[in-house]
């Protein structure tokens, strides 16, 4: 077998899309960084070619090509998600007391323009 190697422009190509579409989906918060200053392909392309590097060396190891990839995919490529902004949760108090304000300034419209 053909050890995946950064010589691989096919393999770095698919890798580098398939991190595109992950770090923007996941990782937005990095996406838009890199993007901005004009690091995205960069990143993106160091983050395949260190994947293949790791897998390389894993590989002359012995280890399996499926072994190989689940053991790395995530170190550089499928980092793990952003934690999630916490939402203001409103309380249900809160939403109905909302509701009833918009209801009576309806209410106050339509008697003003009735007058």
């Amino acid at each position: 077998m053909q050890a995946l190697t950064s010589k691989d422009p096919d393999r770095l190509g698919r890798w580098i899309s398939q991190a595109s579409f992950h770090w923007e989906e996941h990782l937005p918060t990095l996406y838009r960084e890199h993007d901005k200053a004009g690091t995205l392909g960069s990143a993106l392309r160091q983050a395949a070619e260190l994947t293949a590097r790791e897998m390389d060396s894993l590989l002359e190891a012995g280890f399996d090509p499926d072994q190989a990839w689940e053991m790395v995919r995530n170190e550089y490529l499928f980092l793990p998600p952003e934690p999630e902004k916490p939402r203001k949760r409103r309380s249900r108090a809160h939403r109905m007391t909302k509701d009833l304000q918009e209801q009576a300034a309806l209410i106050d419209r339509a008697f003003s323009n009735q007058e």
